[in-house]
């Protein structure tokens, strides 16, 4: 017994056939756009359809937003260690504070 195909369901958007959905797009954008990294609609599309840690790492390789991104992680970087000294000499501060005899921790 044979029955006919009636019917073939293929769910390919955004895979093989992109239909104009933007969504997925102004997701990429907007979640570099927060750490302060432009991408492009072109950019965020370029690489659409990998899976999404391999689109970002993509993404993350065009040098212009590689650049970018390496000046933000810097200026990142640079704020975590100054708010850590400043940490640190507040806790020193302190501690000579609550015992006056004790010695500062060093630095």
């Amino acid at each position: 017994m044979s029955y006919p195909i009636k019917a073939v369901v293929f769910d390919w958007a955004g895979t093989m056939v992109d239909f104009g959905c933007m969504a997925p797009v102004e997701a990429l954008i907007d979640t570099f756009a927060a750490r302060g990294v432009a991408v492009s609609a072109a950019q965020a599309r370029r690489d659409m359809g990998r899976a999404k840690r391999d689109h970002v790492t993509a993404i993350l390789a065009y040098p212009e937003v590689a650049a970018a991104w390496r000046a933000i992680s810097r200026a990142h970087d640079r704020s975590f260690l100054s708010a850590g000294r400043v940490m640190r000499s507040r806790m020193i501060a302190s501690s000579t504070m609550a015992n006056p005899a004790s010695k500062p921790m060093p630095t």
